[in-house]
């Protein structure tokens, strides 16, 4: 009698289990928020896509040309030739090409012609065709590297796991202390010191250079500073025109003797700040910065050393580099 009683609870258990489980399915099915797929609002939307695959491949408008064939009244379709440098994998372009206009649902087939060394790429969107692309390798076009530079930027403690991630980039970069507290910068360097890292100081809301020697907490986080670094360097921003006319300024640098200190002032009126840790102000950001770099305007980027801010830019770091460019350990 005792068993058939606790068979029973058992059996009356599992249908409680079975009935949360489905009532919880049903929560899920009609009252979670549909987050509904990429979808194209226009086949000129396509064109846009693809455009920007090829300027992050830092292939140039002379480089590609167009042609329209007249399906019917109502639908034109626009064949790609595009002519790249012979360091360019089409084959690689193809692949980050495909997953961008995946998300979209439009699919790609590629198809290589081995004697012409060209690949022909075919677009659909709804089982339609819509674009076609040929890619040709041009043997008298040379891309030039082009050189770009960051550093990541703490107003904390500097974590051994955020310079683990900051490591795992795989690119050269600069680390920028932004404090003018000398306990808490001397226990960053420390801790930077144990990690075999250097960094610059940026002083915050500092008064004019020519200030700075009746600024008793600047001489001393000044010294907390160069306790680890003898010559120290520090990243000013709204007091360049307070050293410009210094002899020896040049090329956004001075090296300077101040008080029993060798300073190393650089200017960073030209950098890119990203401040905020809003994901739609760091991609126009970084979109900015990877078209400069393109251009060869050496940009140079200062980020937050945080966590989401990393993430990010572990997406972005391979479409920059897509268009030849190469990050520098920059000269701070």
């Amino acid at each position: 009698m005792m068993n058939f009683e606790l068979s029973l609870i058992k059996k009356q258990l599992l249908l409680v289990v079975l009935f949360a489980a489905c009532l919880a399915g049903f929560f899920l099915l009609f009252f979670t928020p549909h987050t509904p797929a990429n979808r194209l609002h226009s086949l000129a939307e396509a064109d846009s896509l693809i455009q920007q695959e090829l300027a992050f491949f830092n292939v140039p408008d002379d480089r590609i040309r167009t042609r329209n064939h007249t399906v019917n009244d109502d639908f034109t379709r626009i064949h790609y030739t595009v002519n790249v440098p012979a360091g360019i994998s089409k084959t690689h372009l193809h692949a980050q090409m495909a997953g961008e206009l995946r998300r979209y649902k439009v699919e790609t087939i590629g198809r290589m012609n081995v004697p012409r060394q060209e690949l022909s790429l075919y677009f659909y969107y709804s089982e339609k065709l819509i674009r076609s692309m040929t890619l040709r390798t041009d043997p008298d076009y040379a891309r030039i590297p082009h050189p770009a530079y960051i550093s990541f930027y703490f107003d904390r403690t500097p974590s051994a796991s955020v310079i683990e991630r900051m490591d795992a980039l795989n690119i050269p970069y600069q680390i920028v202390l932004q404090s003018d507290s000398h306990r808490r910068i001397s226990r960053w360097m420390g801790q930077l010191d144990e990690e075999g890292k250097s960094a610059s100081l940026w002083l915050p809301d500092s008064p004019p250079f020519e200030e700075w020697e009746h600024s008793p907490s600047i001489i001393r986080a000044i010294e907390a500073f160069s306790e680890f670094d003898p010559s120290p360097s520090l990243l000013l921003f709204s007091s360049l025109q307070d050293i410009s006319g210094y002899e020896g300024w040049e090329e956004g640098a001075l090296q300077v003797d101040w008080l029993d200190f060798e300073l190393l002032i650089l200017d960073g009126s030209s950098f890119l700040i990203i401040e905020s840790e809003d994901r739609h102000v760091f991609d126009q950001k970084l979109l900015y910065y990877s078209r400069l770099a393109r251009e060869a305007g050496t940009p140079h980027l200062l980020l937050p050393a945080t966590e989401p801010v990393l993430d990010w830019l572990d997406e972005w770091i391979p479409r920059i580099q897509r268009g030849g460019v190469l990050f520098r350990k920059p000269t701070l």
